[in-house]
């Protein structure tokens, strides 16, 4: 009979808490500050028009001539340096670490090329030793993924070595290597360990400005790595620029197995304003290198990017082709009179006001652009092509840059529409996110010069978007603790005690399926002051599962909270996908449903990942991690990660002792730092009534969710007692 009544009783407590989560939630608008919606919704107000007719463009004199110079290339027999064309084209792309959307873009795109440059090795300071900061799996997840990608399309990986810190080439380390052959030595040995000991195809050397005396003595240094990996296997290539800097090409060349040359920054980030790599400096540039480089070993760098140089600034902005379409979009009112395709150098261009008033002149490359540029280079028959960079590109240039089409014509219906797939645009600064726009396609005209194949103009009727997630919230010298799965028991009473000792209040996302178990560990959340978020009913992946389903999970929960404080919530984060950086549309699912449900997404960019107790070495030993590892990765990540507020930790889902023990350990150091520890509603300007307002509206069914819970909580006991009974007396 005890069991019978307990089953009852849970019968009956799910079919009411069924109609329960079933009825959507209204929650209530927040009343978030003024300051907070615009920032979220910020905007670049729509502008005087620029416009270039057709008929001006075709009298630009310049360009005629040079278009009739391309044509005559097809038939002129040049005086360059003549050698076999390889039978198998090259498709080049670099890996930036530092770009999120650059995994992104070769995961969708690493069918199309056959060589992958990562950019993972860097010289020191002390011109001796190399940095592999970049490359360490353990401090960047992304580098097994990339290594899973080259593998299953069976890329060619060669890591570049570069002279970059912080986005700026530092001469400085290259002058005390290329003066000292004892430290070139021992670099070059390292290099060429690490590179075997990785099974890699060999390096990409990335040297740039430098002193002229050291350009004079790079060729001698790339020889020196030539001998040093003698009968290694290993491939050594080098990246040339095409400013005059005194270095000697031909020496070079003759090192290398092949060399990559740079022709983009024809205008770069500190020059004036202008075009990145107009048609005809481009072809100037090729001219030069086949002068005294084979074109077996010649492989073209092409670009894709843009530059906004603001009026009365020095330092231009580098931007990804996407986010030049977004400033364009957001800057103009009739999309086909935004961007021009300047009429000399055949690369897009326009100007926008920002909301100061200040001017702005964007230039930029994109899949048009290469499709020329490739066109010209085909003519010289080189070794390849290789983009820069991976994530910044026009997604149709994979249309252009592929290996099993790389000697075929471009067809112009491909470049005709333009699309974001898998891309994923980032504006502001927060770690509080939310769904701008979704991916919608986009369509330019194209017209052709009927004698070159050259396009010679393209007009933007439709812009293409991606998901656009806007980041709100960030302060600098902030931060908010942020604990996630509970309540479970001891974990979340042991973290409330040490919280109230340390006067921290902190925000608590809850499992609804705990917090009806563990009642009594949600109402003190709320009665001490700290805030309370939505972390689904049963922790499933969201991106999975079906919408239905979400709308329950994010119901359920919601109906837990509000029955046992009296109040709603309007925070919410996703099971597994916590990073602030959502990297697949799968990642953003969870966005769109909490947007749509009237949710904030609140995610996070620090994270010890104190759920895993336990670290691997290569030796097979296993060591248990402590509270100490977990406070040190959440100051290291403070001090390097920069744009971060919220910390990332568990009260739930498993043995958080460890934990429990860090919360003093990283409160008391930040402060002495003099960090502030403050909640999510706090980043957003706000209040915690106004994150989570009183459910007056869900009264009702507020009181049947109270008793529901205490029902199922009572009949779990009687169910665990009876089966226990029924063990014992067999």
């Amino acid at each position: 009979m005890l069991l019978v009544a307990a089953a009852l009783v849970s019968t009956v407590g799910l079919s009411i808490f069924a109609f329960s989560v079933a009825h959507i939630v209204s929650l209530p608008q927040a009343r978030l500050s003024d300051s907070v919606k615009n920032g979220i919704h910020s905007v670049i107000p729509h502008l005087p028009q620029r416009r270039k007719t057709l008929q001006q463009f075709l009298r630009s004199r310049t360009r005629r001539q040079l278009l009739d110079e391309i044509s005559r290339e097809k038939l002129r027999t040049r005086s360059i340096v003549q050698t076999a064309t390889p039978s198998t084209s090259l498709v080049a792309a670099f890996y930036a670490p530092w770009q999120p959307a650059s995994l992104r873009s070769l995961r969708a795109n690493a069918g199309h090329i056959t060589h992958l440059f990562p950019a993972w090795v860097h010289v020191n300071t002390d011109g001796e030793t190399i940095d592999l900061g970049d490359w360490n799996p353990k401090l960047m997840p992304a580098t097994s993924d990339v290594l899973d990608i080259a593998e299953s399309h069976q890329l060619s990986v060669i890591p570049v070595i570069n002279n970059a810190q912080g986005g700026q080439f530092d001469g400085q380390r290259l002058h005390i290597l290329l003066n000292d052959e004892k430290l070139q030595s021992h670099l070059i040995n390292d290099l060429k360990v690490w590179l075997e000991r990785n099974s890699f195809e060999g390096v990409n050397i990335d040297f740039e400005n430098l002193a002229p005396e050291d350009y004079q003595k790079l060729p001698a240094f790339i020889e020196k790595v030539r001998d040093d990996f003698d009968g290694s296997n290993l491939l050594i290539t080098a990246d040339l620029e095409v400013r005059n800097t005194g270095l000697d090409w031909q020496r070079v060349a003759e090192a290398c197995d092949f060399v990559i040359l740079m022709a983009y920054d024809e205008h770069s980030l500190l020059s004036p304003s202008g075009p990145i790599s107009s048609i005809g400096w481009y072809r100037d540039a090729i001219d030069r290198a086949l002068q005294t480089i084979p074109r077996s070993k010649l492989v073209v760098g092409l670009a894709n990017y843009a530059y906004d140089w603001t009026d009365g600034v020095q330092r231009a902005v580098p931007l990804s082709y996407q986010a030049a379409l977004l400033t364009a979009h957001d800057s103009y009112s009739s999309e086909s009179e935004v961007v021009d395709f300047d009429q000399d150098s055949l690369n897009p261009t326009f100007n926008y006001t920002d909301p100061a008033g200040t001017g702005h002149e964007v230039w930029m490359l994109d899949g048009v652009t290469v499709a020329n540029q490739w066109r010209v280079a085909q003519q010289y028959r080189v070794r390849g092509a290789a983009l820069w960079v991976l994530g910044l590109e026009d997604p149709s240039v994979w249309t252009v840059l592929d290996k099993t089409r790389l000697d075929k014509p471009v067809n112009p219906a491909t470049l005709q529409q333009i699309s974001f797939p898998y891309d994923i645009d980032f504006i502001g600064q927060g770690e509080i996110l939310q769904v701008d726009a979704s991916p919608k396609a986009g369509l330019r005209t194209l017209e052709v010069d009927e004698q070159t194949g050259l396009f010679v103009d393209e007009e933007y009727v439709t812009f293409p978007t991606s998901f656009v997630i806007r980041r709100s919230g960030y302060q600098p010298k902030v931060i908010a603790l942020t604990i996630d799965d509970g309540p479970a028991e001891p974990y979340t009473s042991d973290m409330l005690d040490e919280l109230k000792r340390l006067n921290v209040k902190a925000t608590f996302f809850v499992v609804g399926d705990n917090a009806y178990r563990y009642p009594d560990d949600v109402d003190r959340m709320y009665r001490e002051g700290h805030e309370i978020g939505n972390h689904t009913f049963t922790h499933p992946n969201v991106g999975t599962i079906s919408p239905r389903r979400a709308v329950i999970e994010l119901n359920g929960t919601q109906r837990a909270i509000q029955s046992i404080t009296g109040h709603s919530t309007i925070l919410f984060r996703a099971p597994y996908n916590a990073d602030a950086e959502p990297q697949t549309p799968e990642e953003v699912a969870p966005l769109i449903l909490a947007s749509r449900l009237g949710y904030l997404t609140v995610d996070e960019f620090i994270d010890p990942q104190d759920w895993n107790l336990f670290v691997s070495f290569p030796n097979g030993d296993v060591e248990r991690r402590t509270a100490v590892d977990f406070a040190r990765d959440v100051i290291q990540q403070v001090h390097t990660k920069g744009i971060g507020n919220g910390v990332l930790l568990h009260d739930g889902g498993g043995d958080r002792s460890e934990t429990v023990k860090a919360l003093p350990l990283i409160v008391n150091a930040l402060r002495k730092e003099g960090y502030q520890f403050v909640t999510v509603s706090q980043l957003l300007h706000s209040t915690r009534d106004q994150v989570m307002p009183r459910a007056d509206k869900e009264m009702l069914l507020m009181h049947d969710d109270r008793v529901v819970f205490q029902f199922m909580h009572w009949a779990d006991i009687i169910l665990e007692i009876a089966f226990i009974s029924a063990i014992v007396l067999g």
